[in-house]
């Protein structure tokens, strides 16, 4: 369906700017994109468009023509993205490969996007989230993440999940900043790791740190310590590609 809409007080509009509410997104079981590249990166999952001119989309997502004005408002920034779409959200089940990560009440959702981004660079695609850590539909999150959040399987778990793994073979590694942390590159690889990334402000919760095998740290001059979007990308990389 193409459809003209030239009000802002259209009903339509309004509903699909209420999608910046986490309440109105997940109880709508959707969440806004914005611009053309996170537009392919979510092709499979578009409910709807809103554009100033008609593009060559599936015949099944509903397209709306609208002024500059509607994009404004729908926008997340100052400047306003030319090309707004409305997603279903998608939680794919993961795979429980041989390396998966848990973040653990990230806060930051430019932090979040830069790990996702990060763990998908590096092949790592079973990422799960604590119930603490910020919405990975947050605009600053999608954006950071370049349109990541479409390619990998992400689930929200508790400690439970980390008990479970655990149980099942998997070797969890913690960062910290603890006296009895090992280096980074003491850390030998096992057949399954969970690697768990926490808090920018408080770290990984004491409860978890005390279920890991390994807590690691990284060697660092002049600053007490690294970004937790910075340290994830380190620790993945090394662990991946210099053992």
């Amino acid at each position: 369906m193409i459809k003209q809409i030239t009000s802002l007080k259209n009903e339509i509009v309004k509903n699909t700017n209420n999608l910046k509410e986490n309440k109105y997104m997940k109880k709508e079981g959707l969440f806004l994109i914005e611009g053309e590249h996170l537009l392919e990166m979510a092709k499979d999952n578009l409910v709807s468009v809103f554009a100033l001119k008609e593009l060559d989309l599936p015949s099944n997502v509903n397209q709306y023509i609208v002024t500059e004005e509607i994009l404004k408002k729908l926008s997340s920034g100052k400047s306003f993205s030319r090309v707004i779409g409305v997603s279903k959200i998608v939680e794919k089940p993961i795979s429980y490969a041989k390396t998966m990560v848990y973040l653990d009440s990230i806060q930051d959702p430019g932090n979040l996007g830069t790990i996702l981004r990060t763990c998908l660079g590096l092949g790592i695609k079973d990422i799960i989230v604590s119930p603490e850590t910020c919405s990975i539909y947050n605009q600053k999150c999608i954006q950071a993440s370049q349109g990541a959040i479409f390619e990998l399987n992400i689930i929200t778990k508790d400690i439970e999940f980390i008990k479970e793994v655990k149980n099942s073979g998997y070797t969890l590694v913690s960062t910290t900043l603890e006296k009895d942390s090992i280096l980074l590159k003491n850390l030998k690889r096992s057949a399954k790791t969970l690697f768990i990334f926490g808090n920018e402000g408080n770290g990984i919760r004491k409860e978890i740190i005390n279920l890991s095998d390994y807590k690691v740290i990284i060697p660092i001059e002049n600053i007490d310590s690294f970004n937790v979007g910075i340290a994830s990308g380190i620790i993945l990389y090394d662990y991946l590609y210099n053992k």
